[in-house]
């Protein structure tokens, strides 16, 4: 990749190979500033090798490319907007290696806390659906950590991927049951 001065704005031009392994190449223009779109750049590569240092908010948009073909439009338009407007701005700029329960916690207590402009408080039920979807999220997450982390794990635990699918599944159920007692006690529920 590299970053060129464009007038008084800055361009990257970014080369990769696609799945067909044929190469291709793209840009994108318009950045202010060089460190905008090294940035960009840094996003672009860890997107495309899959990588955990990315962003949440780039995750998302892997998450979208990938589930939006899956379910109907309604569902994803709801989807959709429960995570960008409630989730991606608390999370967005985190990288996913890097979201800790204790943030999560903090993103729960913050939403239990919010009142609109006439005193209104998120409903039980509206507090239950963002939090399912930031457990898909969490549970997506998860699949990616066996999958990107399945040979180490592998070379630790001798279990076949099937096997590693599975112990990343039940422990994913077990975080649940313990999520759902700890939203019980708070009043989710």
């Amino acid at each position: 990749m590299a970053v060129y001065k464009d007038g008084d704005k800055w361009r990257v031009i970014y080369r990769y190979t696609n799945w067909q392994g044929e190469r291709k190449q793209t840009q994108k223009r318009g950045f202010k500033t060089k460190r905008e779109a090294q940035q960009w750049e840094r996003e672009v590569m860890l997107k495309s090798e899959s990588k955990l240092d990315m962003t949440f908010a780039s995750f998302f948009e892997i998450y979208e490319a990938d589930k939006k073909k899956r379910v109907k439009e309604n569902t994803w338009e709801s989807k959709s907007h429960i995570i960008r407007t409630k989730i991606l701005p608390y999370f967005g700029n985190c990288k996913i290696a890097e979201i800790e329960p204790k943030d999560v916690i903090a993103w729960q207590s913050k939403l239990l806390e919010y009142q609109g402009e006439n005193g209104e408080v998120y409903s039980p039920t509206y507090l239950k659906t963002i939090h399912s979807q930031l457990s898909v999220g969490m549970a997506v997450i998860g699949l990616a950590v066996a999958v990107y982390f399945g040979d180490w794990i592998k070379a630790l635990v001798k279990l076949n991927l099937v096997a590693l699918l599975l112990l990343v599944q039940a422990v994913y159920v077990g975080i649940r049951v313990y999520v759902k007692g700890c939203k019980r006690a708070r009043g989710y529920y």
